[in-house]
Protein backbone atom coordinates (compact mmCIF):
# COMPACT_ATOMS: atom_id res chain seq x y z
CA UNK A 1 0.00 0.00 0.00
CA UNK A 2 1.69 3.67 -1.04
CA UNK A 3 1.46 6.75 1.50
CA UNK A 4 0.84 9.69 -0.07
CA UNK A 5 1.06 13.23 0.66
CA UNK A 6 -1.25 16.15 -0.78
CA UNK A 7 0.15 19.01 -0.87
CA UNK A 8 -2.51 21.98 -0.65
CA UNK A 9 -5.73 22.10 0.38
CA UNK A 10 -7.95 24.31 -2.23
CA UNK A 11 -10.15 22.53 -5.00
CA UNK A 12 -8.01 20.88 -7.28
CA UNK A 13 -6.76 19.30 -4.14
CA UNK A 14 -10.04 18.06 -3.53
CA UNK A 15 -10.58 16.46 -7.09
CA UNK A 16 -6.89 14.78 -6.52
CA UNK A 17 -8.04 13.11 -3.20
CA UNK A 18 -11.31 12.10 -5.30
CA UNK A 19 -9.28 10.23 -7.76
CA UNK A 20 -6.45 8.57 -4.85
CA UNK A 21 -9.81 7.26 -3.17
CA UNK A 22 -10.97 5.80 -6.70
CA UNK A 23 -7.86 3.85 -6.20
CA UNK A 24 -7.89 3.04 -2.51
CA UNK A 25 -6.63 -0.51 -3.66
CA UNK A 26 -3.14 0.65 -3.93
CA UNK A 27 -2.81 3.57 -1.98
CA UNK A 28 -3.94 5.46 1.20
CA UNK A 29 -3.29 9.24 2.01
CA UNK A 30 -1.78 9.61 4.94
CA UNK A 31 -1.40 13.66 5.13
CA UNK A 32 -2.71 16.49 3.74
CA UNK A 33 -0.68 19.71 4.11
CA UNK A 34 -1.61 23.46 3.70
CA UNK A 35 0.10 26.72 5.29
CA UNK A 36 -3.23 27.26 6.41
CA UNK A 37 -4.11 24.04 8.34
CA UNK A 38 -7.64 24.59 8.75
CA UNK A 39 -7.76 24.54 5.56
CA UNK A 40 -6.40 21.34 5.53
CA UNK A 41 -7.88 19.63 8.27
CA UNK A 42 -11.34 20.73 6.03
CA UNK A 43 -10.57 18.32 3.28
CA UNK A 44 -9.59 15.66 5.28
CA UNK A 45 -13.21 15.81 7.35
CA UNK A 46 -15.14 16.27 4.22
CA UNK A 47 -13.08 13.41 2.83
CA UNK A 48 -13.33 11.46 5.20
CA UNK A 49 -9.61 10.46 5.59
CA UNK A 50 -7.74 9.01 8.37
CA UNK A 51 -5.02 11.39 7.18
CA UNK A 52 -2.92 14.01 9.27
CA UNK A 53 -3.38 17.79 8.70
CA UNK A 54 -0.11 19.43 8.38
CA UNK A 55 1.36 22.73 8.07
CA UNK A 56 4.14 22.11 5.54
CA UNK A 57 5.99 19.03 3.80
CA UNK A 58 8.72 19.20 6.75
CA UNK A 59 6.09 18.59 9.22
CA UNK A 60 4.44 15.65 7.29
CA UNK A 61 7.67 14.22 6.62
CA UNK A 62 8.74 13.83 10.01
CA UNK A 63 6.13 10.88 10.22
CA UNK A 64 8.21 9.02 7.41
CA UNK A 65 8.82 9.54 4.21
CA UNK A 66 6.02 8.67 1.90
CA UNK A 67 6.12 6.71 -0.99
CA UNK A 68 4.85 10.36 -3.32
CA UNK A 69 3.68 13.86 -2.55
CA UNK A 70 0.91 15.00 -4.87
CA UNK A 71 1.24 18.85 -5.25
CA UNK A 72 -1.19 21.19 -5.72
CA UNK A 73 -0.14 24.26 -4.52
CA UNK A 74 0.00 27.94 -6.73
CA UNK A 75 2.16 26.92 -9.76
CA UNK A 76 4.97 29.19 -8.39
CA UNK A 77 5.35 26.88 -5.31
CA UNK A 78 5.09 23.70 -7.94
CA UNK A 79 8.93 23.93 -8.76
CA UNK A 80 10.69 24.08 -5.17
CA UNK A 81 7.98 21.75 -3.58
CA UNK A 82 8.51 19.00 -5.98
CA UNK A 83 12.48 19.02 -5.79
CA UNK A 84 12.07 19.19 -1.96
CA UNK A 85 10.35 16.17 -1.81
CA UNK A 86 12.34 14.48 -4.28
CA UNK A 87 15.75 15.04 -3.14
CA UNK A 88 13.93 13.36 0.31
CA UNK A 89 13.25 10.52 -1.50
CA UNK A 90 9.46 10.61 -2.79
CA UNK A 91 7.86 10.42 -6.21
CA UNK A 92 5.96 13.45 -6.98
CA UNK A 93 2.81 14.26 -8.94
CA UNK A 94 2.07 17.87 -10.26
CA UNK A 95 -1.05 19.95 -11.21
CA UNK A 96 -0.67 21.38 -14.39
CA UNK A 97 0.79 23.94 -14.97
CA UNK A 98 4.35 22.17 -14.71
CA UNK A 99 6.12 25.28 -13.49
CA UNK A 100 6.49 29.26 -14.60
CA UNK A 101 9.49 28.78 -17.06
CA UNK A 102 11.25 26.30 -18.94
CA UNK A 103 14.34 26.50 -16.56
CA UNK A 104 12.61 25.16 -13.48
CA UNK A 105 10.60 22.63 -15.32
CA UNK A 106 14.53 21.48 -16.73
CA UNK A 107 15.49 21.76 -12.87
CA UNK A 108 12.45 19.60 -11.49
CA UNK A 109 13.07 16.79 -14.43
CA UNK A 110 16.99 16.84 -13.55
CA UNK A 111 16.25 15.86 -9.66
CA UNK A 112 13.71 13.52 -10.87
CA UNK A 113 16.98 11.58 -12.97
CA UNK A 114 19.39 12.61 -10.47
CA UNK A 115 17.57 10.91 -7.46
CA UNK A 116 15.81 7.84 -9.47
CA UNK A 117 12.37 9.45 -8.09
CA UNK A 118 9.69 9.31 -10.60
CA UNK A 119 8.07 12.78 -11.77
CA UNK A 120 4.86 13.16 -13.66
CA UNK A 121 2.40 16.19 -14.13
CA UNK A 122 -1.04 15.99 -14.91
CA UNK A 123 -1.81 15.87 -18.29
CA UNK A 124 -5.83 14.68 -17.61
CA UNK A 125 -7.08 15.49 -20.96
CA UNK A 126 -4.81 12.46 -22.83
CA UNK A 127 -6.37 10.14 -20.48
CA UNK A 128 -9.74 10.19 -22.40
CA UNK A 129 -11.59 7.73 -24.62
CA UNK A 130 -11.76 10.55 -27.16
CA UNK A 131 -8.10 11.13 -26.64
CA UNK A 132 -6.57 7.67 -27.46
CA UNK A 133 -9.01 7.26 -29.97
CA UNK A 134 -8.29 9.93 -32.09
CA UNK A 135 -4.67 9.51 -31.24
CA UNK A 136 -4.66 6.00 -32.96
CA UNK A 137 -6.55 7.32 -36.39
CA UNK A 138 -4.28 10.20 -36.43
CA UNK A 139 -1.27 8.17 -36.00
CA UNK A 140 -2.42 5.31 -38.29
CA UNK A 141 -3.12 7.99 -40.92
CA UNK A 142 -6.47 5.90 -41.35
CA UNK A 143 -8.13 8.76 -43.24
CA UNK A 144 -5.38 10.49 -45.01
CA UNK A 145 -2.42 12.57 -43.96
CA UNK A 146 -3.52 15.53 -41.57
CA UNK A 147 -4.15 19.20 -43.24
CA UNK A 148 -4.83 21.52 -41.15
CA UNK A 149 -6.30 21.79 -37.82
CA UNK A 150 -8.35 24.38 -35.37
CA UNK A 151 -8.76 23.95 -31.57
CA UNK A 152 -11.01 26.30 -30.12
CA UNK A 153 -10.12 26.94 -26.09
CA UNK A 154 -12.70 29.38 -24.77
CA UNK A 155 -13.59 29.65 -21.14
CA UNK A 156 -15.23 32.64 -19.31
CA UNK A 157 -14.18 34.05 -15.80
CA UNK A 158 -15.48 36.52 -13.57
CA UNK A 159 -13.82 39.70 -12.50
CA UNK A 160 -13.38 37.93 -9.38
CA UNK A 161 -10.88 35.50 -11.03
CA UNK A 162 -7.43 36.96 -10.45
CA UNK A 163 -8.76 38.34 -6.49
CA UNK A 164 -6.71 35.41 -4.93
CA UNK A 165 -2.77 36.13 -4.46
CA UNK A 166 -1.25 34.10 -6.45
CA UNK A 167 -3.46 34.67 -9.54
CA UNK A 168 -2.62 37.42 -11.94
CA UNK A 169 0.84 38.27 -12.03
CA UNK A 170 3.73 36.72 -14.50
CA UNK A 171 5.74 36.00 -11.72
CA UNK A 172 3.23 33.87 -9.27
CA UNK A 173 0.77 32.60 -11.74
CA UNK A 174 2.90 32.11 -14.95
CA UNK A 175 0.75 33.77 -17.73
CA UNK A 176 -3.12 33.97 -18.21
CA UNK A 177 -5.68 31.94 -20.21
CA UNK A 178 -2.96 30.07 -21.92
CA UNK A 179 -1.20 28.50 -19.05
CA UNK A 180 -3.92 28.52 -16.41
CA UNK A 181 -7.01 27.38 -19.02
CA UNK A 182 -5.53 26.70 -22.89
CA UNK A 183 -2.91 24.82 -21.42
CA UNK A 184 -5.57 21.59 -21.01
CA UNK A 185 -6.06 21.61 -25.47
CA UNK A 186 -2.24 23.23 -25.84
CA UNK A 187 -1.18 19.74 -24.41
CA UNK A 188 -3.61 17.63 -26.26
CA UNK A 189 -2.64 19.09 -29.30
CA UNK A 190 0.63 18.34 -29.59
CA UNK A 191 -0.02 14.88 -27.74
CA UNK A 192 -1.66 13.89 -30.67
CA UNK A 193 0.17 15.61 -33.59
CA UNK A 194 3.26 16.90 -32.03
CA UNK A 195 5.00 19.82 -31.92
CA UNK A 196 4.89 22.63 -34.30
CA UNK A 197 8.62 24.01 -36.12
CA UNK A 198 7.00 27.65 -36.22
CA UNK A 199 4.58 29.80 -34.20
CA UNK A 200 3.45 33.01 -34.57
CA UNK A 201 0.67 34.82 -32.39
CA UNK A 202 -0.56 37.39 -31.32
CA UNK A 203 -2.14 38.18 -27.33
CA UNK A 204 -4.13 41.00 -25.30
CA UNK A 205 -6.37 41.70 -22.35
CA UNK A 206 -9.65 42.77 -23.00
CA UNK A 207 -11.85 42.17 -20.06
CA UNK A 208 -10.13 41.57 -16.97
CA UNK A 209 -8.36 44.67 -14.97
CA UNK A 210 -6.59 43.29 -12.05
CA UNK A 211 -4.03 40.52 -14.20
CA UNK A 212 -1.16 41.47 -15.86
CA UNK A 213 -1.75 38.61 -17.87
CA UNK A 214 -3.55 37.48 -21.03
CA UNK A 215 -6.96 36.88 -21.61
CA UNK A 216 -6.88 36.39 -25.26
CA UNK A 217 -4.65 35.37 -27.43
CA UNK A 218 -4.76 33.57 -31.29
CA UNK A 219 -1.84 31.76 -32.90
CA UNK A 220 -0.49 29.60 -35.93
CA UNK A 221 1.19 26.76 -35.54
CA UNK A 222 3.43 25.58 -38.74
CA UNK A 223 4.32 21.67 -39.05
CA UNK A 224 5.78 20.55 -41.97
CA UNK A 225 2.75 19.45 -44.15
CA UNK A 226 -0.24 21.01 -41.86
CA UNK A 227 -1.43 24.28 -40.32
CA UNK A 228 -2.86 24.91 -37.08
CA UNK A 229 -5.19 27.13 -35.45
CA UNK A 230 -5.38 28.24 -31.89
CA UNK A 231 -7.91 30.38 -30.54
CA UNK A 232 -8.27 30.86 -26.81
CA UNK A 233 -9.79 33.21 -24.45
CA UNK A 234 -11.08 34.38 -20.63
CA UNK A 235 -14.34 36.06 -22.08
CA UNK A 236 -16.37 33.82 -24.11
CA UNK A 237 -19.12 32.86 -22.15
CA UNK A 238 -20.37 29.25 -23.16
CA UNK A 239 -17.05 28.21 -22.90
CA UNK A 240 -17.06 26.47 -26.45
CA UNK A 241 -14.19 23.79 -26.51
CA UNK A 242 -12.76 21.55 -29.30
CA UNK A 243 -10.03 20.24 -31.50
CA UNK A 244 -11.07 19.77 -34.97
CA UNK A 245 -8.60 17.92 -37.27
CA UNK A 246 -9.12 17.97 -41.02
CA UNK A 247 -7.64 14.62 -43.01
CA UNK A 248 -7.43 14.13 -46.41
CA UNK A 249 -10.28 11.92 -46.62
CA UNK A 250 -12.39 13.21 -43.69
CA UNK A 251 -12.50 15.48 -40.75
CA UNK A 252 -12.25 13.85 -36.82
CA UNK A 253 -12.24 16.22 -33.98
CA UNK A 254 -12.77 16.35 -30.18
CA UNK A 255 -15.98 16.28 -28.95
CA UNK A 256 -16.75 13.81 -31.65
CA UNK A 257 -18.22 15.45 -34.53
CA UNK A 258 -16.86 13.48 -37.66
CA UNK A 259 -17.93 14.93 -41.35
CA UNK A 260 -17.11 13.24 -44.77
CA UNK A 261 -17.50 15.05 -48.53
CA UNK A 262 -16.47 14.35 -51.84
CA UNK A 263 -16.62 17.15 -54.74
CA UNK A 264 -19.19 17.05 -57.48
CA UNK A 265 -18.00 17.41 -60.82
CA UNK A 266 -17.48 21.45 -60.32
CA UNK A 267 -15.53 20.81 -57.46
CA UNK A 268 -17.89 22.12 -54.74
CA UNK A 269 -18.58 19.61 -51.85
CA UNK A 270 -21.07 16.91 -51.62
CA UNK A 271 -21.74 14.72 -48.28
CA UNK A 272 -20.92 11.50 -48.32
CA UNK A 273 -22.86 9.61 -45.98
CA UNK A 274 -20.63 6.38 -46.75
CA UNK A 275 -17.29 7.28 -45.87
CA UNK A 276 -19.07 9.06 -42.56
CA UNK A 277 -20.39 5.59 -41.51
CA UNK A 278 -16.46 3.95 -41.83
CA UNK A 279 -15.57 6.95 -40.06
CA UNK A 280 -18.25 6.55 -37.04
CA UNK A 281 -17.55 2.55 -37.86
CA UNK A 282 -13.87 2.54 -37.15
CA UNK A 283 -13.53 5.53 -34.18
CA UNK A 284 -16.59 3.27 -32.16
CA UNK A 285 -14.56 0.15 -31.98
CA UNK A 286 -11.57 1.54 -30.79
CA UNK A 287 -11.04 0.70 -27.29
CA UNK A 288 -12.71 2.77 -24.35
CA UNK A 289 -10.77 3.40 -21.24
CA UNK A 290 -12.30 2.28 -17.83
CA UNK A 291 -11.36 5.32 -16.16
CA UNK A 292 -10.95 8.88 -17.28
CA UNK A 293 -9.21 12.07 -16.54
CA UNK A 294 -7.56 12.85 -13.46
CA UNK A 295 -8.76 9.02 -11.94
CA UNK A 296 -7.00 7.31 -15.03
CA UNK A 297 -3.72 9.22 -14.41
CA UNK A 298 -3.35 8.84 -10.77
CA UNK A 299 -3.69 5.13 -11.18
CA UNK A 300 -1.26 4.96 -14.00
CA UNK A 301 0.87 6.87 -11.45
CA UNK A 302 0.04 4.70 -8.65
CA UNK A 303 0.90 1.36 -10.89
CA UNK A 304 4.01 2.93 -12.38
CA UNK A 305 5.15 3.40 -8.87
CA UNK A 306 4.68 -0.79 -8.42
CA UNK A 307 6.23 -0.91 -11.48
CA UNK A 308 3.08 -2.31 -12.65
CA UNK A 309 2.94 -0.09 -15.75
CA UNK A 310 4.79 1.80 -17.59
CA UNK A 311 4.42 5.71 -16.21
CA UNK A 312 2.14 7.32 -19.18
CA UNK A 313 3.63 11.43 -18.58
CA UNK A 314 6.79 11.91 -17.41
CA UNK A 315 8.46 15.43 -16.59
CA UNK A 316 9.73 15.57 -20.53
CA UNK A 317 5.90 14.67 -21.31
CA UNK A 318 4.67 17.69 -18.86
CA UNK A 319 7.64 20.27 -20.16
CA UNK A 320 6.24 20.42 -23.95
CA UNK A 321 3.10 22.42 -23.01
CA UNK A 322 5.06 24.74 -21.20
CA UNK A 323 7.55 25.29 -24.20
CA UNK A 324 4.75 25.56 -26.77
CA UNK A 325 2.81 28.12 -24.73
CA UNK A 326 6.37 29.79 -24.19
CA UNK A 327 6.91 30.06 -27.51
CA UNK A 328 3.28 31.68 -27.92
CA UNK A 329 4.39 33.94 -25.10
CA UNK A 330 7.68 35.13 -27.47
CA UNK A 331 5.82 35.15 -30.28
CA UNK A 332 3.24 37.52 -29.63
CA UNK A 333 5.61 39.74 -27.03
CA UNK A 334 8.59 40.12 -29.90
CA UNK A 335 5.79 39.94 -32.97
CA UNK A 336 7.98 38.02 -34.90
CA UNK A 337 7.44 34.12 -35.73
CA UNK A 338 9.36 31.93 -33.28
CA UNK A 339 10.86 28.75 -34.07
CA UNK A 340 11.01 25.81 -31.87
CA UNK A 341 12.68 23.85 -29.90
CA UNK A 342 13.07 26.65 -27.53
CA UNK A 343 17.10 27.06 -26.22
CA UNK A 344 18.29 28.08 -23.13
CA UNK A 345 19.68 30.84 -24.85
CA UNK A 346 16.17 32.41 -25.22
CA UNK A 347 15.29 35.26 -23.06
CA UNK A 348 11.99 33.67 -22.19
CA UNK A 349 13.66 30.34 -20.79
CA UNK A 350 13.55 31.54 -17.28
CA UNK A 351 11.16 33.34 -15.44
CA UNK A 352 12.94 36.39 -14.63
CA UNK A 353 13.33 36.54 -18.46
CA UNK A 354 9.56 36.06 -19.07
CA UNK A 355 8.75 38.79 -16.30
CA UNK A 356 11.16 41.23 -18.04
CA UNK A 357 10.31 40.59 -21.71
CA UNK A 358 6.07 40.01 -21.59
CA UNK A 359 3.69 43.04 -21.54
CA UNK A 360 1.88 43.76 -18.16
CA UNK A 361 -1.73 44.99 -19.65
CA UNK A 362 -2.89 45.65 -16.09
CA UNK A 363 -1.35 45.95 -12.58
CA UNK A 364 -3.03 43.39 -10.35
CA UNK A 365 -4.30 45.99 -7.64
CA UNK A 366 -6.34 43.63 -5.34
CA UNK A 367 -5.87 40.41 -3.55
CA UNK A 368 -7.13 38.13 -0.99
CA UNK A 369 -4.62 36.17 0.96
CA UNK A 370 -7.26 33.00 0.90
CA UNK A 371 -10.27 32.13 -0.52
CA UNK A 372 -12.75 29.51 0.71
CA UNK A 373 -12.51 26.49 -1.76
CA UNK A 374 -15.76 26.88 -4.33
CA UNK A 375 -16.42 24.65 -7.53
CA UNK A 376 -14.46 25.22 -10.67
CA UNK A 377 -15.02 24.65 -14.17
CA UNK A 378 -12.87 21.80 -15.98
CA UNK A 379 -12.30 21.58 -19.91
CA UNK A 380 -14.68 19.74 -21.70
Amino acid sequence: MLNIVVLGAGAIAATHVDALLQSSDLCRITAVCNRHVEKAQKLIQEKGLNAAACSNLEEAFAAGIPDAVVICTAPALHCNAAVWAMEHGSAVLVEKPMANSLEECDRMIDTSRRCGVLLSIICQMRFTTEAQRLRILLQTQEFGPLRYASVDSLWWRGPQYHDPAWRGTWASEGGGVLTSQALHHIDLLQYLIGMPQRVTAVMSNVGHPNTQCEDVASAVLEYPDAFVQLSASLVAQGEQQSLHFYCKDGSLSIPWEPTACRAMPNGYPMSDPEQLAKLNTIYNTLPELPLQKHPAQARNFLLALLGREPLAVNGTEGRKPIELITAIYAAAATHTSVTLPLVPESPFYTLAGKVANLPIYHEKKHSVDTTESQPITFPK
